[in-house]
C-alpha cells in the first residue's frame, strides 16, 4: 500500500504544478516505513505566493496531502500501517489549515476538500485514478529503490495534464 499511498501524493502534487524531485521507497533503519515525496518547499511555495492567493495554494497542499490515505482507502486497505504513513500527512495539513484557513470555515472547507479528492481517487476510470495505479505499479517493480522526478513526471503525463498545459 506504500506504493499507492506515495503515487497518489505525487499525481495530486503533479497536476498542481509542484515540482517533485523524487519519491523514496526505503526502509529506515530499523525496517520500518519511511517512503516519502520529496517535493520542493510546500511551505514555503505557499508562504511566497501573493497574500490574497495563498489560502487557495494551502488547499491544494491539503488536498494532496489528503491523497494518499485517500487513495489507501479506496483500494480498501486494512493495512494497520495505514494511519502511520499518514502521521507526517496530517501533521502538514494541520499546519495549513490553521495557518490560512479561518477557524469558522475550517470543517466545511476540509469536508470539501476530503470529498473532492475521494471522487478523483475512488473513480477507477478517471485519469487520476489511472495514473496512481500506473505510477504505483512502477514503485512496486523498483523495491526499496529510489524514482526520480523525472521518471516520476513521464508516467504521470500520460494521464494528466500539468497545470500549464491545462491554462494553454
Amino acid at each position: 500500500m506504500e506504493a499507492f499511498h506515495e503515487a497518489a501524493h505525487s499525481a495530486f502534487a503533479f497536476e498542481m504544478g509542484l515540482k517533485i524531485v523524487e519519491i523514496r521507497m526505503k526502509p529506515d533503519a530499523k525496517g520500518t516505513y519511511s517512503a516519502a515525496v520529496a517535493t520542493e518547499d510546500r511551505k514555503g511555495l505557499v508562504q511566497a505566493a501573493e497574500e490574497a492567493d495563498r489560502r487557495g495554494h494551502a488547499e491544494e497542499m491539503i488536498r494532496m496531502l489528503m491523497a494518499g490515505k485517500a487513495a489507501e482507502e479506496a483500494l480498501g486497505s486494512t493495512d494497520p500501517q495505514m494511519n502511520f504513513r499518514a502521521l507526517r500527512d496530517d501533521v502538514d495539513i494541520t499546519y495549513f489549515r490553521r495557518t490560512y484557513i479561518p477557524e469558522s470555515e475550517q470543517k466545511e472547507v476540509m469536508d470539501r476538500l476530503l470529498a473532492e479528492v475521494k471522487a478523483s481517487v475512488t473513480d477507477a476510470g478517471s485519469p487520476m485514478r489511472q495514473a496512481i495505479a500506473a505510477l504505483a505499479v512502477k514503485l512496486i517493480e523498483i523495491g526499496d529503490n529510489s524514482l526520480g522526478g523525472d521518471e516520476v513526471r513521464e508516467i504521470l503525463q500520460r494521464f494528466l495534464e500539468p497545470p500549464t498545459a491545462k491554462s494553454s
